[in-house]
């Protein structure tokens, strides 16, 4: 519903920031990650990539500062027992790439040192998730990142993409010429 919000940066709480947008002030629960990246960033512009979750008696919108984080989280939402409070916790105290290293090692003595995550949880964040979480993507470069998620958007599926990009790195910083190599391969 709201993908992102750009806005000036006006307060930081504890777990939530206020970004003020065309007179608007919107309350965005963060993680403490996140947080403690755009502390220097008030009275600035900021971009925060949002997930509004709407229940009877709340609404709320949490937020990251890239797309991967934000996808991450919402595979956590999917495994049962997890709310966006503690999927934004986990957050806060790994990255999605370690929680996903852990996620796939099985390593319980590291997933259970992450702030309300219990034995059963480990059990289900395993379970759940193993095998079904992409490791890869935070070992492209950005330029390959950004062609990643402009193939997803036309419709491509991530892991093909991210084949032929292993295979045919780019051999420039130049983004058009090197997304219309891969466009020009995936299309094959």
């Amino acid at each position: 519903m709201i993908n992102f919000i750009r806005g000036t940066l006006i307060s930081i709480e504890d777990d939530l920031i206020v970004v003020e947008n065309n007179g608007i002030g919107y309350e965005i629960f963060l993680s403490t990650k996140d947080i403690e990246k755009i502390l220097d960033k008030i009275n600035s512009e900021i971009l925060v990539y949002t997930y509004f979750i709407h229940k009877e008696d709340n609404m709320a919108l949490f937020g990251f500062l890239n797309k991967e984080t934000k996808k991450f989280f919402k595979e956590l939402l999917k495994v049962d027992g997890i709310g966006p409070k503690l999927a934004t916790k986990i957050l806060g105290s790994a990255t999605p790439e370690e929680i996903s290293k852990y996620i796939e090692e099985e390593n319980i003595d590291m997933l259970k040192r992450i702030p309300g995550i219990g034995q059963k949880m480990v059990g289900k964040l395993i379970l759940e998730l193993k095998g079904k979480l992409n490791l890869n993507i935070e070992n492209f470069t950005t330029i390959e990142k950004e062609i990643i998620s402009a193939m997803v958007n036309l419709g491509y599926e991530e892991a093909m993409v991210t084949e032929v990009i292993k295979k045919n790195k780019p051999e420039s910083d130049d983004l058009e010429k090197e997304f219309k190599k891969i466009l020009k391969l995936l299309a094959r």
